[in-house]
């Protein structure tokens, strides 16, 4: 019997897509911010990133749908409001 991996932390899964995207590997961090939503589902970065990795692809639709997300779970943060402004005036 193999001892269960422990789960990654919030931010763990956050910097380990975040440095994806940066390394332009934009479908291993679509894929780690995946997992990290649904183990974190209120993780207001997450979605930002993944607003940010949609709208790089182009795929304006399901940017503004996380954008709007991430605004509805973190209203204070100005960066997910700007940028759903930006894909919502584009």
């Amino acid at each position: 019997n193999q001892p269960k991996q422990a789960q990654l932390s919030a931010t763990d899964h956050f910097n380990l897509a975040f440095v994806a995207f940066e390394g332009g590997k934009r479908e291993e961090a679509k894929r780690i911010c995946s997992e990290l939503l649904t183990h974190y589902p209120n993780y207001a970065d997450g979605m930002n990133l993944m607003g940010v990795i949609h709208h790089q692809a182009g795929e304006l639709e399901q940017a503004r749908e996380w954008f709007v997300k991430s605004v509805a779970a973190d209203a204070n943060n100005p960066h997910y409001a700007l940028n759903m402004a930006m894909v919502c005036n584009a």
